[in-house]
């Protein structure tokens, strides 16, 4: 789904999908000025990719290092504390 509503209205993810049923949702945000008429425009982009497409890549190490990385109050706010563990072992090719 692609709306994932942040004030608490989403539904909670399901605990019952193995990470190879699991998809990684990213948004690409840009700002660009018009040379015209020198507005501003916002644009965003999001992108959904089957998290096995990822598992043992080299983006997937990547993503598990800045998952490992990220400081809890964070994992929280993106719904990612209780799913961590299982995806960070997942992309490393442990699962």
């Amino acid at each position: 789904d692609l709306y994932q509503a942040v004030d608490g209205t989403a539904p909670a993810p399901r605990g019952d999908v193995p990470p190879d049923g699991w998809y990684l949702r990213a948004e690409r945000e840009t700002l660009r000025r018009l040379p015209d008429t020198r507005c501003i425009l916002f644009t965003i982009h999001t992108y959904v990719t089957e998290l096995p497409a990822l598992a043992s890549t080299d983006d997937g190490r990547r993503l598990a290092a800045a998952l490992e990385a990220m400081p809890d109050d964070v994992l929280r706010y993106k719904s990612l504390a209780d799913a961590t563990p299982a995806v960070v072992d997942y992309l490393r090719g442990a699962a």
